[in-house]
């Protein structure tokens, strides 16, 4: 293994960082190089394919593993990572290949957390029509704490029409906040324009 800019490299790691990929890929695949070596923050093959992503590999990786929700030192999966960065096909791709839609990281956020947080709609949208849950975290935040807190408003919305009766929960949020400082406000100034 090599140290490269801080972090720690595989056989597997290197090619990424390296145009046309996919050949030099599946030859390391073709000759078993082993897709589950983890870097020093945990993240495996998986991991940095979903973060950057490379969709086209991962169907290319699934030839070789099973293990669609391996985790890092935090507990997070690929799903979560690609949730996170709003890589549509490649949260497709993941849960086609049966990734854990509802499976919580350490700290209990699943991958719904990880959209709503960064305000990633569409990987929100995603994991809603495929039947992702409402829970809070360990903390008891909830997806809709963080698409407020982030002002993410369409991933707001999105969220109140897949789960109706968290409207009443944005209502009681909105007693408790003081509307002119908070993205309250502003969610709700959307909100009222859509209707």
């Amino acid at each position: 293994m090599d140290k490269i800019s801080g972090y720690l490299y595989s056989e597997m790691y290197w090619p990424y960082t390296v145009t046309h990929q996919r050949k030099c890929i599946n030859k390391l695949l073709e000759y078993k190089a082993d897709v589950n070596i983890r870097n020093n923050e945990g993240l495996t093959t998986i991991h940095w394919l979903a973060v950057n992503g490379r969709t086209e590999l991962l169907h290319d990786l699934f030839m070789y593993t099973q293990d669609v929700d391996v985790e890092d030192a935090q507990g997070q999966t690929a799903l979560h990572v690609a949730c996170q960065n709003g890589h549509k096909s490649t949260v497709v791709c993941l849960l086609d290949h049966g990734a854990e839609i509802n499976r919580p990281n350490h700290y209990g956020w699943m991958p719904l957390h990880f959209a709503c947080s960064h305000g990633q709609h569409d990987t929100a949208t995603i994991l809603l029509q495929r039947g992702a849950v409402f829970l809070p975290d360990k903390s008891n935040k909830t997806p809709l704490d963080f698409c407020i807190e982030g002002g993410y408003c369409e991933t707001c919305d999105n969220l109140l029409t897949h789960f109706p009766k968290l409207f009443e929960q944005l209502i009681q949020m909105v007693r408790k906040e003081h509307l002119k400082e908070s993205m309250y406000l502003k969610v709700l100034k959307f909100l009222c324009k859509k209707e």
